[in-house]
Order: structure tokens, then sequence, then C-alpha cells
């Protein structure tokens, strides 16, 4: 608890400073938000969030320095209104460390909410965003070790997802640049708690300002495979009439995106991964067994990765970021022509090879 107040202090005191704000005491008397979130709730809009006072944060003896403030109203508009009026004091967004939109207002206003986070003062464009099904409340009110809101333990998770390279971070400077494109599409995780645990359970989908699909968690590697630099993944094999875990780590990625004279888009992905048979007592395979770990997991990689393409296809919807590699080399004709038809009619082809293979021990504590 104490050291989640800090970390707290800490980012509002290093954003009065980025911003050249008054200074400290300026803001002693506002609210700050540490969790941002906006759920449709029939024709009403209701926005909120964990909302914590400076004072209440340097007092020792508050049990709860966070505390859930709510609003609704017939549009977003009315809804920040009525927020605003409900509040105790002016809130301050330098210290928001998360974004949540419910699954319900998330289908067609996440450009709306967005463009109105940008708007507000000392918003963070690398603050994380995220889609949820949970209520509210379960949210805010959510407690891990060392945090004391949801906004800092879903900050933290998805965070630590990243350095691990588990999972891809999708931040509302990420949204905002996607949605300027227009023609493409992204991915945002999405945020679950499930048996009193908070976690990333699966992407939501975006094509322009419109939710079409939500990928589940056993996608969340390929995803990364496509939008981030590293990637890693864990896979099952067969080896000789038993089971080994094998943690695969991409260490080399190469996808091509060409355009034929006749038009025809063709991708070609290209990865490199070192893998590593992770259970207790693996050390005993054989050379024939090893090769048909490597190539059983190859395979099931290249088979994630291209189902990803063929859901981009079917769909019409680049959230894989194929556009800014075309882009390397049509910048100026990628604003002339129709994108999401390109996608939708493109060829693609996926290689994977095995690089190095170990035998190593999990370290559960990275992949719960």
């Amino acid at each position: 608890m104490k050291k989640g107040r800090l970390l707290l202090c800490a980012a509002v005191a290093l954003v009065l400073l980025l911003n050249g704000c008054a200074g400290y005491t300026e803001i002693e008397n506002m609210d700050i938000l540490t969790s941002h979130f906006v759920y449709q709730r029939g024709d009403q809009v209701q926005i909120g969030g964990g909302v914590a006072n400076v004072r209440s944060l340097s007092d020792s003896m508050a049990s709860d320095p966070v505390n859930m403030l709510s609003a609704e109203g017939g549009n977003l508009h009315d809804a920040v209104s009525a927020l605003q009026r409900s509040a105790d004091h002016k809130l301050f967004y330098g210290g928001m460390r998360a974004i949540v939109i419910g699954s319900s207002y998330a289908v067609n206003g996440i450009g709306e909410f967005a463009r109105y986070i940008r708007s507000t003062p000392e918003q963070r464009m690398s603050v994380d965003v995220f889609t949820s099904e949970n209520e509210p409340q379960e949210i805010v009110k959510y407690k891990a070790v060392n945090d004391f809101s949801g906004g800092f333990s879903a900050e933290s998770i998805m965070r630590t997802l990243e350095s691990e390279n588990l999972a891809p971070r999708c931040t509302l400077g990420d949204v905002l640049a996607a949605l300027a494109e227009e023609q493409v599409g992204f991915a945002v995780p999405n945020i679950a708690i499930e048996d009193e645990i908070m976690r990333i359970n699966g992407y939501s989908i975006f094509s322009g300002e419109t939710k079409i699909a939500f990928l589940g968690a056993e996608q969340i590697s390929p995803l990364g495979f496509f939008v981030s630099p590293h990637g890693k993944g864990r896979y099952y094999a067969d080896a000789g009439g038993r089971t080994v875990t094998v943690e695969a780590q991409m260490t080399q990625k190469t996808v091509h995106v060409e355009e034929s004279v006749d038009g025809q888009l063709s991708v070609a992905a290209s990865f490199t991964f070192d893998m590593a048979v992770s259970d207790i007592g693996s050390a005993g395979l054989s050379q024939q067994e090893t090769e048909a770990v490597k190539v059983g997991v190859a395979q099931q990689i290249a088979q994630s990765a291209e189902s990803l393409l063929a859901l981009s296809k079917n769909y019409g919807c680049d959230f894989l970021g194929l556009y800014k590699i075309y882009q390397t080399k049509h910048r100026a004709r990628f604003y002339t022509i129709d994108w999401p038809d390109k996608i939708r009619n493109m060829q693609y082809a996926v290689d994977v090879q095995a690089g190095t293979f170990e035998n190593n021990l999990t370290n559960e504590e990275l992949w719960r």
C-alpha cells in the first residue's frame, strides 16, 4: 500500500515538472484520477474512475485512499459534465494509469472516448488502454500486492507482460495513431478479473472505431510476433509418445508486403525461434525426438500466425501493422488506395524456422 502511494505521488510530481504546472500545492485540492472508465448502460453512458486526493495519499491512517467516482449521461459529453459536477475537487488526469473501456461501449465508441481523453489537461499519451467485460467497480477497487488501485494493477500487469515479450501493450497514443490512419485496425488488451485475479485474457480487435472481433488467450503470442520486435510463446509437442512443454523465443523476423503490377497484395512472413524444453526430466530427449519437437512447434507457430492473417483477410482489417511496412515504399500511394480491400484480397505465406534448442526449467511465475 505504501509503495503504491509513493509511486502515485512520484508520478504526479513528474507530470507537474514536465507540464510546467504551478506546483504540488496546486493539486493538493484536486482529485487525481488513477484510472478512467466508460461503459454503456442501456441508453446511458457511465463514466468515472478511481480517484485519490493528495491529502489522503499522505495520510498513513487512510485505509483506502482511492474511491470510485462515477456519473451518467445520455451521451459522452453529458456524462463528462456530470462527472465534473460530482467530483469534490477539480479532476487531475496526470496520474492516470489505465483507461478501461467497457465491451458494450467499445463496440462503436472507442474513438470518441480516446479523443476526449486527448483533450483533457495533463493527459499522458503513454497511458495503457484496455477493454473489459467486468463491472467498473471491480477494476477500480482491485488491489494486488504493493498496488493500491486497479489502475496501478492493470498497468503493472501489462508492462510486465510486455517486458517479458509475452503480450503487446496498447497505449492512448497507439489508438489515436491508428484512428488517424482511418483505413487500419488495432488490437486492445482485454482485462478481466477471474477467480479474484486480474489478468489479460485476450484482445479486442478494432477496424477504425468499430470492434469487429475478439482474440482469445491462445492467440496473444502470435499477435506479438507481428506487432512487437520480440515475442515469446509456450507450446506443447509430442516427443516419442510423451508431451513436453516448449518455450519459443522469437529471435528474427522478416515481413515483406509487396504489390504486383495488377495490384495484388502479397505478404511473406518469416520467423526464427530459439526453443527451450522446460519440463523437469526432459534432458533424455534423443536427437530424433528433439528434431520432432522442433518441427512440431514450428508448425504450431506457423499455423497460429496464418490464422491471424486469415482473420485479417476475412475482415479486411489490418490490425497486424502491415500498412507500416507498405508505407516504407509507397507512403503517398497508401492514401490513394482502398487498403481494407487490398487486405481482403491479399495472398500470404508464413515460414517458421527453429534456431537453438535447449533444456531448461520454467520460471512458472512468468506465465501466471
